[in-house]
């Protein structure tokens, strides 16, 4: 793995898709955020925690997996 000092040592085609992971780590954030209020609203209705923790647990696995998308060019 390279180590960059400087943004001018960062090929343009790099540079221009430096930020294409950006949209799903949003997006899966923003379901654990929702995963988690529904799991937190079946815990406070039936009492169980184990609504909590599944629905918790399935979010951080998703943003988990939003960090593994790569992009290669020629």
């Amino acid at each position: 793995m390279d180590i960059v000092l400087r943004s001018e040592d960062v090929d343009p085609t790099s540079h221009a898709l430096g930020k294409v992971g950006l949209l799903p780590r949003l997006l899966s954030s923003i379901f654990l955020v929702l995963f988690s209020l529904a799991g937190l609203v079946g815990w406070v209705a039936s009492g169980v925690i184990a609504a909590f923790i599944t629905s918790f647990a399935l979010g951080v696995v998703l943003v988990g997996f939003s960090f593994r998308p790569k992009i290669w060019t020629d």
